[in-house]
Formats: structure tokens, sequence, C-alpha cells
């Protein structure tokens, strides 16, 4: 079983090396005075959730968006994977046009992000053509029997995990480690599931996040952006999606791992920013990272506690990697969801208690 051929492995290789360059041309127009004249670049002034100490480009997520459209549309169309990987570029199209928009300027408003989210979560739910993962839930089963409810759970879901995703893009990286540890994972159920197109899709995918990732940290010398976070959040789901969709065998509750970190402090969020009485389209300085940071940051300069929030959090981020320990043991699966969600709030209410 194999998906790696000398075309496959040629075009990639050259997709590659097109990132790096793409990569290092975004740092230039980023920190070239002409360029930012020239197209009318704001000054990027932060936000609550800054913890960076210098102006850097926020078009990684533009990088990882165009290898996906090389390698997408330079491949042969009956190649394994491909077709994931048209279906993931076309349907985030809206997505990321609104939050690339934003990384440049600074001005796009969070319920308009949101609104192209939703349309790019539609838009995947429309085009993919393999079956829903089935829903082992009984008491929600008329809910599930039906086609409509079901598409409007997805389309919620993706958004729901792109967003997630975006909240936990604050250090170096911390999202894309997140995002790259999950599809690693769908990448080995999809060998022991001898799923070819999708070890395919998932290997390309994990070579363009690995070349950032490399590029991210530990320096930071280029930046996912809202476009990138919210495009890895959009990959990741959808492969859950496709996953347990094509291989009903294997229990679904598994993908709650897979998205464990963004799934958790999205739905944290969502709680907890209300009784604070905050919007939640508002940032705010109270997710884990970020409590993380501060307590890191009075022991360290900057740059050395943002470097550390990654690996502190490497407990909680690789996480995924369990899946495959309890692949097919469905309750097993929901333990472990369990004891995770436990680890979290412990290292929460850790940090939480050393902020004040």
């Amino acid at each position: 079983m194999t998906f790696f051929s000398f075309d496959f492995g040629g075009l990639l290789g050259l997709v590659c090396i097109l990132s790096l360059f793409l990569y290092r041309l975004a740092y230039l127009i980023y920190n070239s005075q002409k360029c930012i004249k020239f197209f009318n670049f704001p000054e990027y002034q932060g936000s609550v959730q800054k913890i960076h100490s210098k102006p850097t480009s926020r078009l990684g997520g533009l990088v990882i968006f165009l290898s996906l459209f090389l390698f997408g549309y330079l491949s042969n169309k009956s190649a394994d994977g491909i077709t994931y990987i048209r279906e993931i570029f076309i349907s985030s199209i809206p997505l990321f046009f609104f939050s690339l928009f934003e990384d440049l300027y600074h001005n796009v408003k969070p319920i308009i992000r949101f609104l192209g989210i939703l349309l790019s979560s539609f838009l995947f739910i429309a085009i993919n053509m393999d079956p829903f993962p089935i829903i082992d839930i009984q008491w929600a089963a008329p809910f599930f029997n039906n086609s409509l409810a079901v598409s409007i759970f997805y389309i919620l879901g993706v958004a729901a995990i792109s967003n997630g995703m975006n909240i936990i893009d604050g250090s170096n990286g911390l999202a894309s480690t997140t995002a790259f540890f999950s599809l690693l994972t769908i990448f080995f159920m999809s060998y022991h599931a001898q799923d070819i197109s999708l070890m395919a899709a998932l290997f390309s995918i994990l070579c363009f996040l690995l070349i950032f990732i490399l590029i991210n940290y530990p320096n930071g010398f280029i930046f996912l952006g809202d476009s990138g976070a919210y495009l890895l959040g959009f990959i990741v789901s959808v492969f859950c999606i496709i996953f347990y969709g094509r291989h009903p065998s294997y229990p679904s509750w598994g993908a709650l791992m897979l998205i464990l970190y963004p799934f958790i402090e999205v739905v944290f969020s969502f709680i907890r920013k209300p009784i604070m009485g905050r919007s939640f389209f508002k940032p705010d300085e109270y997710h884990l990272h970020l409590l993380l940071f501060a307590y890191l940051k009075r022991k360290n300069n900057l740059e050395i506690a943002n470097r550390k929030v990654m690996i502190y959090l490497i407990p909680l981020i690789a996480m995924p990697f369990t899946v495959l320990i309890y692949l097919s043991n469905k309750d097993l699966l929901l333990m472990l969801f369990g004891f995770s969600v436990i680890m979290y709030f412990f290292m929460y209410l850790n940090y939480l208690f050393k902020k004040h």
C-alpha cells in the first residue's frame, strides 16, 4: 500500500521549495517600507492577546493557502487525494478572503469573519461527496436522522473549530503544532484503515505545515495570521469529518480527541465570556496560553516566555496521539476525553491563580 510516486513526490518537493521562496517574499514585503507605503498597510497595534515584542509578517497562512492551490491544480486530477486538496482550497476561499484582509488592514469585524467561516463550512458540506460520520447518541437519533439538521450541525462544528484554532494562535508554534499533531494522527489512522487517498492528501498538507513550523518556531520570523489559524482549524475539522464518514467502523467519538485543544478553548470561552460580561467576539487575556505566558514572563524575557508556552502545553496538544491506542474503543475514548478536559482545567486554574 503506497501513495508515494515519483510524480507525486516531485511535484510535492517543487511546491515545498516554492513555499520557501514565498515565505521569504512575505517576510520581505512586510518589512519593506516601500511595499508598506505602496499597499497602504497600517501598523498593527495588536490587542490584549498580543505577546510579541516586534512587528512581524502575518502572511504565513497565505503561503500555506497558495501551496494548497499549486499542489491541487498542478497535480493529475486522478491522483490519490487531490480531490480533497481541491475541495479544501475551493471551500476555504470565503474564510480566507475576509481573514487575509484582516491580517493586512486590521479592520474586518469579527462577525464578518465568522460569516466567512460559516460560508466556507457550508461550501465544504455542499461539495464533499463522502458520507457524514455516524453520531452514536441514542437520544439524539431523530436529530441526526434529519439530513438538514446534520448539515447544520457539521457547518457549526467546522466553524467552531476554525474559531478555536484562531483563539489558541498566540505564541510561536502553538496553533500550527496543535494542527500538526491532529493531522499526523489522522494520517496514521488512515494508514490503519488503508485509505491511500486520505494519506496522500494529509501527507502533502503535513509537509506544507512542517515548513511553516520550522520557520515560525522558535524565533517567529513569520506568523500564521488570522487567515492561517482559521485555515488550519478548517482543515483539521473537515479531515475529521472525511475520515469518520469514510470509515464508520471507527467510533466518531475519537474526533473529540483530534480537535481537543481548540474545541475545549472555544466551548469554555463561549461559557466563560458571558459570565464575565464580555463579548464572545472580542479577545481577552483569559485563555490558557495567555495565562501561562503571563506566568512565564515573570521569570523570562518576552521572547523566551513566548517560546516556552508551546513546550509547556505539549501534554495537551499531543493528546490526539492517544486516539491511536484506543482507536476502536468508544468507552475508552470518552474516558480519555474526560481525563483531557480535567487536565485542561487543572492547568487553567493553576495559571489563573498564579496570575492573580
